[in-house]
């Protein structure tokens, strides 16, 4: 069955490439500094991992009947297989970088085949 999963996670790749924006997933290096006032990186490096993604336009409001989020939006990735919240995302075409609110899996099997992210807009 893993060749199946593994067909899949081809054709969800080769979709948002096809559909979907460049993006950069941001990994802050724990111990740099930034300057308070620019965000600027001061001191230390931040890992950068190159992804496509597709971005929903809708802005959240009322997820899944309980939780109200605000200024939230989804993005779908692939590109990589660890994504955590705390990481930042820089959407290529829209010009921003957001902060991930939260990182979930698709993983049927256990093969990754994209990430949903929510991230503050």
């Amino acid at each position: 069955m893993a060749s199946f999963y593994e067909e899949l996670k081809a054709d969800a790749i080769a979709l948002v490439t096809e559909f979907g924006q460049p993006a950069t997933i941001i990994i802050q290096d724990v111990g740099a500094t930034y300057d308070t006032a620019t965000g600027a990186l001061i001191s230390g490096t931040d890992t950068n991992i190159a992804v496509n993604a597709v971005v929903d336009d809708k802005k959240l409001s009322n997820r899944d009947g309980t939780k109200i989020k605000k200024d939230t939006k989804t993005v779908l990735v692939t590109g990589t297989d660890d994504i955590k919240p705390g990481y930042r995302i820089l959407l290529s075409a829209e010009g921003t970088e957001s902060e991930i609110k939260e990182a979930s899996p698709i993983d049927p099997a256990g093969t990754i085949l994209l990430w949903e992210l929510e991230v503050s807009i």
